[in-house]
């Protein structure tokens, strides 16, 4: 059921982006429990058809052919906006339209970090991409050199615990760059390994520590009022939440609206930024929640659209692409012999 679970998490965002709540905004905890999301559903993706260093390359064009197409319809789509209807809306030239089309440097646009860079994000949330991005570099090696994954991830919790002390600055190192949110990904990961039954005897323990550990440091942050600086809150309640429940959601087998309201996430958490762009231009409307509504709406429209005409062409070919590579075997499809039935992945 991670399709449905991936539609609400984009609606979250948009959610975010127009600031119905001050409190706690729910877009970031989202974002984290994408980063859980996708340690999951790459890991299935990469043992399954990519378990190999000769098979590296491959992966990374499987993951172009998956990313890029709706992501360029979309920088295109925000281009279009700015060069025919409102300029203002975004600087536009040969720079900004480069480091949009690479997608990569939008992980380093932060305002501390962007000396060197234009800072422009005609996607806004395009970074969040960028750190996806970065987290596929390393994954298949990290899944080949197993210990690697397991030093990895301390290091990176260690560079969040300092975050969430504020020992270093929250939102670059708890938010928004790998070294301090890497630790995520992996933790859904491993937790793939423990659905398949792919971990070892003592695998439970690799979940069990880290989040014990989780839920100790967010008693000490919040003892010494650190918790809730720079969106640190938030992540951590989408990684509280989201490791269990994406366990829990794996063990349900997938179904076809299931499968149908996934295909839609990715289109609305692309084009709802523009979406309301053209809502806040026209004026029309009025109140958080009516604009929430309204843009979520033609947000979901938009996306049918563009997962048809973009993506659902490209689908197929992917599909025989990868089976060409590695044949699913059975031991695939049930999840390793040691799961819970077939793993809704839509990857």
């Amino acid at each position: 059921m991670f399709g449905t679970l991936r539609l609400i998490l984009a609606l979250l965002v948009v959610a975010s982006h127009v600031e119905v709540s001050h409190e706690l905004d729910l877009g970031a905890s989202a974002v984290a429990i994408f980063f859980l999301l996708s340690g999951f559903v790459m890991t299935a993706t990469v043992r399954r058809h990519y378990a190999s260093p000769s098979r590296y390359g491959w992966f990374l064009l499987d993951r172009v052919a998956r990313i890029m197409p709706q992501y360029l319809f979309w920088t295109g789509g925000c281009i279009f906006w700015v060069l025919w209807f409102d300029p203002s809306w975004r600087p536009l030239g040969g720079r900004e339209i480069i480091e949009n089309v690479l997608l990569l440097p939008a992980m380093y646009s932060v305002y501390e970090l962007k000396p060197w860079l234009s800072g422009v994000r005609y996607v806004t949330q395009a970074w969040s991409l960028s750190l996806e991005w970065h987290f596929y570099l390393l994954l298949p090696w990290l899944i080949i050199w197993p210990r690697s994954r397991l030093v990895a991830g301390a290091i990176s919790l260690g560079i969040f615990t300092l975050a969430t002390l504020n020992v270093i600055p929250p939102y670059i190192h708890s938010y928004h760059l790998l070294p301090g949110v890497l630790f995520v990904f992996l933790l859904g990961s491993v937790a793939y390994d423990e659905h398949a039954g792919k971990s070892s005897p003592s695998g439970r323990s690799r979940l069990f520590f880290p989040f014990l550990y989780l839920i100790g440091l967010g008693i000490v942050a919040n003892g010494v009022r650190t918790l809730h600086f720079q969106w640190t809150a938030e992540v951590y309640l989408g990684i509280i939440v989201g490791l269990p429940l994406i366990l829990w959601l794996a063990k349900i087998p997938s179904h076809p609206i299931d499968v149908w309201l996934g295909n839609l996430s990715y289109g609305v958490f692309l084009c709802h930024n523009l979406v309301l762009a053209v809502i806040y231009r026209q004026n029309v409307l009025h109140g958080r929640w009516t604009i929430f509504v309204a843009g979520s709406a033609v947000s979901l429209i938009l996306a049918a659209v563009s997962y048809q005409v973009v993506e659902r062409p490209l689908l197929a070919w992917r599909r025989r692409w990868r089976d060409r590579i590695t044949p699913v075997s059975p031991d695939d499809i049930d999840g390793g012999g040691g799961g819970s039935g077939p793993i809704p992945v839509v990857a």
